[in-house]
This record gives structure tokens, sequence and C-alpha cells, in this order.
């Protein structure tokens, strides 16, 4: 009998030592109109270009985020911040008018999901921001982060330059 409780509690002490080193690892990418780009990939070859269409000063943003770890970003905390501040970053369909930290959106809380690995998930999570740019401004840095409860946070910063159409 002792011998089959040892090798239960082998068995549960290796379950275990499996549950803790499992990890997620959260790969970040812009939705670009040639398909997804890595932002480490896109932080090399900066500037990047933030074209506005004809008579409108803001543009949409998506980023994606996978996990291709082995556990879920649990909480996870997204936020996208421009510099200078006088970029209005909003929600995606709801952009506002003069607020606090109106440079800085931030996803967290109830209503964000913990990531699942892309295995379980099958497709990237996306993040879209609306991101208002003022007619003096010409360029902006893009911060973009990501924490967890089980995740240390991982930055982005990008650079960018806005390209408005010839009136």
């Amino acid at each position: 009998a002792s011998k089959a409780q040892l090798n239960v509690l082998e068995e549960q002490q290796k379950r275990e030592e499996e549950r803790q080193a499992r990890r997620p690892i959260a790969e970040v990418a812009l939705q670009t109109l040639a398909g997804p780009i890595l932002l480490v990939a896109l932080e090399k070859q900066q500037p990047i270009d933030f074209p506005l269409k004809k008579n409108t000063n803001w543009a949409r943003v998506i980023f994606l985020v996978s996990n291709k770890g082995n556990a879920e970003i649990s909480r996870p905390i997204v936020r996208v911040v421009a510099s200078p501040n006088e970029v209005f970053v909003d929600h995606s369909d709801s952009r506002t008018g003069e607020r606090g930290d109106h440079n800085a959106y931030q996803f967290s809380g109830p209503q964000v999901n913990d990531i699942d690995p892309l295995e379980v998930a099958g497709t990237p999570y996306q993040f879209a921001v609306d991101i208002t740019v003022p007619d003096s401004i010409n360029a902006f840095d893009l911060n973009f982060s990501i924490q967890g409860k089980n995740l240390t946070r991982k930055s982005h910063r990008l650079h960018v330059n806005v390209l408005r159409p010839s009136s």
C-alpha cells in the first residue's frame, strides 16, 4: 500500500512541477494592409508610416496579441500611449473629446478576457484603438505594453510618421 501511495505522491509532485513550469509568452503584432507585422520587427525598421484618409485626422490601429506560451495570460493589462500628449488614443469607435490622459488608453478589468495560448484560442486577440492626430503634428511615438498577473511587463515603442493626403 505504501508503494502505491508513494507512486500517487510522485505523480502529484510531477503534475505540480509541470503546472508551475507553464508560462505565457506574449507576441505582439500590428495589423497592416499587408498582414500582421511583429512589433519587434517594426521597432528595427522605424519610422513607420501612419496614413490618414482625406478629410480625417484619425486612423484605427489594431494590435494583435498571440500567446505562444503554454499558460493563459491571467488578468492582462494592455496599454497604448502616444507622445506628445496632444495625440489622442481612444477605444475603437468611441473617439471622445478632451479627457484626462487622452493620449493613453488601457484595456483592463473584468471586461478583458484572459489571453489563452494560441493553440487553444486559434487566433490572436485584437486590441483596437483610434488615434487622432492634430494637424500640427507630423510624427509621434506610440508605446504598446502588456502585462498580466503571471506576465512581466513587455513594452514596444514605435516612431510614427503621419502621412496626410495632398489636398
